[in-house]
Order: C-alpha cells, then sequence, then structure tokens
C-alpha cells in the first residue's frame, strides 16, 4: 500500500538517470545522422521548407533541456550561457 521515503526516493533517481541516458542516446543518434555533413552543409537551408540542419540541432537540444531534462531531473542546469539569446550576447 505505502512506500518508503528511500524506495521513491531510488526510484526518482532511476528515473532521472534513464531520462539523462535516453537524452545522450537520442543526441548521440542525432549527431551520427549529420556526421557526413561538412560545417557548411549545416548552415545552409536546402529549401525554402526546411530550416538548416545547425538550426534542427540546437532546436532540438533546447527541447530535450526545456521540457524533459529540466522538468524531470533535480538540479539540471543548462550548459550554456542563459545571457546568450538568438546568438548575440544580451
Amino acid at each position: 500500500m505505502g512506500h518508503s521515503l528511500t524506495a521513491i526516493a531510488a526510484s526518482e533517481d532511476s528515473h532521472a538517470l534513464s531520462l539523462g541516458g535516453t537524452y545522450n542516446d537520442i543526441r548521440a543518434r542525432t549527431l551520427a545522422l549529420a556526421e557526413p555533413l561538412s560545417a557548411e552543409d549545416c548552415v545552409v537551408q536546402s529549401m525554402p521548407d526546411a530550416s538548416p540542419v545547425k538550426w534542427h540541432l540546437a532546436h532540438t537540444t533546447w527541447f530535450f533541456e526545456t521540457f524533459v531534462l529540466e522538468a524531470h531531473i533535480p538540479g539540471y542546469t543548462r550548459r550554456f550561457n542563459e545571457q546568450v539569446q538568438h546568438g548575440v550576447s544580451a
């Protein structure tokens, strides 16, 4: 019926670790997809309906950090300077 606080805390820690591991796995797969591209390929908008690869890499990272990691891993902090917005220092 009830759960001990230790068991709940261990479960939450395991959940946080699995989310972090999942993030790292997805990021590695994403980077593998982009690996054959040159740096120049990543900044070009190949067609009007598609953003550059570099934009997609940044956007998916922001999404995971904002909606998955920050929401579910206590104490998670971003690895970039919060004062930098859209590539321009504040």
